[in-house]
């Protein structure tokens, strides 16, 4: 898994959105959230991978995670791009791992 976000502080309430990420190659791709205060997740997807912000193009979400828990989510469907979002607070990590 490649480590998109590693242990960075969020402030309480904060939006952190991520880079898009290609996975039009990946047969199998997953995400995985680790949030210290627990928050909310939501995974946006696109084919063109611009233009999309905030909840729009969302493909998972927007759930809540407890504090401390890791969460992780997987699919198959054929999407080009990928962008991970967070709200909540403290240390967050994101992880994306893709398989051919």
């Amino acid at each position: 898994a490649v480590s998109i976000r590693d242990r960075v502080r969020l402030g309480q309430g904060s939006t952190w959105i991520g880079s898009w990420y290609a996975i039009d190659n990946y047969r199998i791709k997953t995400l995985g959230f680790k949030m210290s205060r627990g928050g909310t997740i939501v995974i946006i997807t696109s084919f063109t991978g611009t233009g999309v912000a905030d909840f729009t193009g969302t493909y998972y979400g927007p759930v809540r995670i407890g504090a401390g828990s890791y969460t992780t989510k997987s699919f198959m469907e054929s999407l080009a791009y990928l962008r991970p979002l967070a709200v909540g607070g403290g240390t967050t990590s994101v992880y994306l791992g893709r398989q051919a």
